[in-house]
């Protein structure tokens, strides 16, 4: 028999190879076209990947999740990656709750079980929700695609499978692309898939970024009833470890009622942009959203990227209370809290769009 600190320790291996091989979540994707997508998480944020040509010229898709009562959702469209036929999204709504493996952890090297097994199972969804497998023996392997013909002459990949997971040994090896006329099928290797879109968000210049500006004049911004960082009502900002641009393009130009600028920041090259604000009349409140408001008239390359929201009561301790990413079609975001008290609000802004000397943003609001 086994003693309990065996079975314990077995159960610990069993939970780190279960975690290790976690694979992406499927879903259906309709947009200009029809195909599958697969979800993972950055941050706090749920991402969608799919075949370019799936999205073509759409910025918005529809997500349907797998299973007999399947979640719903839509993505928002972040960046395309035409050299490879890819496309990246932001997913949210209910199927964004199925939204489970880190980017991180899904970047491993396929080369050994695509060596040792030649074969796998290319996965995808109904429209009710029912899932499809089947099964493909690898034709061909490169160190960016790989070709896989159906295991059974009855068999067939076809159109509406691409952004399908392909896998094998049960582990993610490929994102199908294209079938041929043959009945051949293309598929990216995960691994350079996902090496692809984490080099993309340090260097965004690696993809093609949604247009969003606009030759409007930005309206004025108001100071909304409750915001908690209000000029007027005794907000301020009060540390930031970067310059502005200009002068009137200062920190204090991010609250409501302050100003009509804008904000516009120096990159540094040492770490990332900290702005504290006091909320109203210097006094505790208690917390529920932010919002990011993004300029207009800008570069979309020097609007904030990667962020993250901090709370405290004195400014010497900080609690991480969200992170995300704006991405650049989105001009306003918000992000929602469970309730908590503060008399301060840090953000915390990792990086933006690409530009390498400045980073924007119109406005910050609590409540």
């Amino acid at each position: 028999m086994l003693t309990n600190s065996i079975k314990i320790f077995l159960c610990f291996l069993i939970g780190i190879a279960s975690i290790s091989h976690a694979n992406p979540t499927h879903v259906l994707v309709r947009a200009r076209e029809q195909g599958q997508g697969l979800l993972f998480k950055r941050f706090d944020e749920c991402y969608l990947l799919t075949a370019g040509h799936v999205t073509a010229r759409s910025t918005r898709a529809t997500l349907i999740g797998a299973g007999s009562r399947p979640l719903l959702g839509q993505a928002d469209l972040v960046a395309t990656f035409p050299n490879y036929d890819l496309a990246l999204l932001r997913a949210s709504g209910p199927v964004a709750q199925e939204c489970q493996s880190e980017l991180s952890a899904l970047n491993t090297s396929i080369d050994s079980i695509v060596n040792r097994q030649g074969e796998g199972v290319l996965s995808y969804v109904y429209d009710d929700g029912g899932m499809a497998r089947t099964r493909f023996v690898v034709v061909d392997t490169g160190p960016e695609f790989l070709r896989l013909s159906p295991q059974r002459k009855e068999d067939s990949i076809a159109q509406g499978q691409s952004g399908g997971l392909v896998s094998i040994s049960d582990r993610p090896a490929g994102i199908l692309l294209s079938v041929d006329s043959s009945g051949t099928g293309k598929a990216m290797r995960f691994d350079f898939a996902v090496r692809t879109i984490e080099r993309f968000f340090v260097e965004p210049s690696l993809g093609v970024l949604p247009s969003s500006m606009s030759s409007e004049k930005p309206s004025i911004k108001v100071a909304k009833a409750g915001n908690l960082l209000s000029a007027k009502q005794g907000a301020q900002a009060v540390f930031w470890n970067t310059p502005p641009a200009q002068p009137e393009m200062s920190a204090s130009s991010l609250l409501g009622g302050a100003s009509d600028n804008q904000w516009i920041g120096q990159i540094r090259v040492d770490g990332p942009i900290d702005i504290d604000f006091s909320l109203n009349a210097n006094q505790a409140h208690t917390l529920n959203q932010v919002e990011l408001e993004q300029s207009l008239s800008v570069d979309p390359t020097q609007r904030v990227k990667d962020f993250e929201l901090f709370v405290s009561s004195d400014r010497r301790s900080w609690r991480s209370i969200a992170s995300g990413t704006l991405i650049t079609s989105e001009l306003q975001k918000t992000i929602s809290i469970a309730p908590i008290r503060a008399s301060f609000l840090r953000l915390r802004i990792y990086s933006n769009w690409g530009d390498k000397k400045l980073v924007t943003l119109r406005s910050v609001a609590a409540y």
